[in-house]
């Protein structure tokens, strides 16, 4: 388990999602989360993306993201305030802690 005292930093993951297999909502762009490392970051993003389901397999991410970096006109105008824990693009998951 995450230690709840340490700093949290922002992580985005894109998935190997084939067009011919259903995923939740918005996903197919990728997903950000802000956690305490990477297993609390996936543990969130299962728990609350995915809804306990497996996840696929995680063919990008990015560690302490830049997000100017992020695409401006999807992610960073439709994404929630990064600073607290929990899923911040796409929108709909966050079920902040």
């Amino acid at each position: 388990m995450a230690d709840p005292g340490a700093p949290l930093r922002p992580f985005w993951f894109e998935f190997d999602l084939p067009y011919d297999v259903d995923c939740p909502r918005g996903t197919r762009n990728g997903v950000g989360v802000t956690a305490v490392d990477r297993a609390d970051a996936l543990a969130l993003v299962t728990s609350q993306v995915f809804a306990g389901r497996p996840l696929p397999p995680v063919r990008c991410e990015l560690v302490d993201v830049e997000f100017h970096r992020l695409c401006p006109w999807l992610v960073l105008a439709n994404m929630l305030d990064p600073g607290p824990g929990g899923v911040w693009f796409p929108v709909g998951y966050d079920g902040r802690r």
